[in-house]
């Protein structure tokens, strides 16, 4: 699958670059205008790939607002024209702390996109404005089992929380919509390249208080899980209810 890799910071650059390494050269890369970024990709850090790479600027400081628009708008044109250059579709958007670019590659009525899979890892629970876009627009969250939820301002609730340790099992909870009819696919890993099946079944449901149309699933995993460090992803699929019950 083709995958545009999002680099952000330094420390992104290291975390990917072993996922990097096992991909393509069709992919694209997404690199921040950081003096330690451009330095890094430059001199291939660490036996960092050579990949077709777009600088964008950092949304931070005066002005950051047309910043923002200015790199969602460019890594649009950017992964468009790579679709179209022989090499296959891009259909994966990968990025740690970085939420413009999967926001941005989310289909609209008026805009479609090759984009298939828009993944946000991250390991900073208090990075909350950058968690809220993330919910807008990934489809698949990636976050440590030693997340602390008392600091991620809610985050674990869009999605995906931590999947925490008890005596025998893991669990995890999940919020949807009470009007959904949806199908959980549960899946883990210890490198965020190898994912396999994690069966878990529903261990309770807890409507919330008053009309807010959401309820959160409690899910368990079916037998005991390694004590090591292991990341969790939850698959939906949904299909709305119908008074009609069609």
């Amino acid at each position: 699958m083709r995958t545009c890799w999002v680099l952000d910071h330094p420390a992104h650059v290291r975390l990917l670059a072993p996922l990097m390494r096992e991909g393509g050269t069709p992919d694209l890369i997404v690199a921040c205008e950081r003096d330690e970024v451009r330095r890094m990709i430059e001199t291939g850090d660490g036996r960092l790939p050579r990949r077709q790479t777009l600088w964008v600027p950092r949304p931070v400081g005066d002005g950051r607002y047309r910043k923002a628009m200015f790199r969602v708008r460019s890594v649009q044109r950017f992964i468009k024209g790579a679709s179209k250059d022989g090499q296959g579709e891009v259909e994966r958007v990968v990025s740690v702390g970085a939420p413009l670019e999967l926001l941005g590659q989310k289909s609209r009525f008026w805009r479609r996109t090759s984009v298939k899979e828009r993944w946000y890892i991250t390991d900073t629970e208090v990075n909350h404005t950058a968690h809220n876009l993330a919910l807008k627009g990934a489809t698949h969250v990636v976050v440590p089992t030693h997340w602390r939820e008392d600091l991620d301002g809610g985050f674990d609730t869009g999605l995906v929380t931590d999947a925490a340790s008890g005596d025998e099992f893991y669990r995890i909870s999940y919020r949807r919509r009470t009007s959904i009819d949806s199908t959980l696919v549960t899946y883990m890993s210890q490198d965020l390249k190898n994912w396999f099946p994690a069966p878990m079944v529903v261990e309770e449901v807890i409507p919330e208080e008053g009309d807010t149309g959401f309820e959160t699933v409690i899910l368990r995993s079916t037998f005991p899980l390694p004590d090591e460090r292991v990341f969790f992803e939850v698959r939906t699929y949904q299909k709305p209810i119908s008074d009609s019950g069609f």
